[in-house]
């Protein structure tokens, strides 16, 4: 907390993020979903960087979808 009782980032309902997520999934389900089989077909031995490509068009396609909807 700051000096005067105020808190630098504001408090948000747990519910609104985990349906904003929600949404967002739903908006990248193809992304999602390459990015799980990638992961899913390294298994036991998932290595960071191995599925960076996916990752990362799912990290960017989940801020997109948070972009739009603020």
């Amino acid at each position: 907390m700051m000096p005067g009782g105020k808190d630098i980032v504001p408090k948000k309902d747990p519910k609104q993020i985990i349906e904003r997520i929600r949404q967002g999934l739903r908006k990248c389900s193809s992304e999602a979903k390459a990015y799980g089989t990638c992961v899913a077909s390294k298994l036991p031995e998932v290595e960071k960087g191995q599925c960076e490509k996916e990752f990362a068009a799912l990290k960017a396609c989940m801020q997109q979808a948070f972009k739009n909807k603020a």
